[in-house]
């Protein structure tokens, strides 16, 4: 519910008013989520492009030489696609990717591949709608305020006319 995370991730933009603020918190790419996709050189080709896919493969071939973890992770990559979501093959393309130099650009795309991050919110929402949904739980907490402290108080003594006034003055009728 979008008060809910408002409260929880924006309170005190909230409560200064701005709006803009609680909406780019609220849709901010902060949340990851693991995807378990097993990822294929043509499927990198896609998602990079050619010469960043080459880079990347390149680099995972190159440390198969030496290690055969690697050497199983190239062959994985080209036949049935490698799993990158794992905090274990995340350390293992940061460092690769930190060994081999690859542009921050490139590391951070191939880290999104397998762990990929969305908004606290799920879809875009606006300034306009986290104005509303803070002005519509602040009415609701008012009138629950209301109810508990006052109209059940009169109804506990039995003043049903003291009911009617103070709705009435409550409703701005008097």
């Amino acid at each position: 519910m979008l008060i809910d995370l408002i409260k929880t991730h924006a309170l005190a933009s909230a409560q200064a008013g701005n709006w803009s603020a609680v909406a780019a918190t609220l849709n901010a790419p902060s949340v990851a989520v693991r995807n378990p996709k097993s990822w294929t050189m043509a499927d990198l080709i896609t998602l990079l492009g050619a010469e960043s896919a080459a880079v990347v493969g390149g680099t995972i071939q190159a440390a198969g030489v030496s290690n055969p973890i690697f050497a199983g992770a190239w062959l994985a990559l080209n036949i049935t696609g490698l799993q990158l979501h794992s905090d274990e093959r995340q350390l293992m393309i940061a460092g690769l990717a930190d060994a081999a130099g690859w542009p921050a650009e490139l590391k951070a795309a191939a880290l999104d591949a397998g762990l990929p991050y969305t908004s606290l919110a799920g879809s875009t929402v606006t300034a306009a709608e986290c104005q509303s949904a803070w002005a519509v739980d602040s009415l609701q907490s008012e009138w629950v305020t209301f109810l508990n402290e006052t109209i059940n108080t009169l109804l506990s003594s039995g003043d049903r006319a003291g009911v009617k006034s103070a709705l009435l003055a409550k409703s701005g009728a008097m």
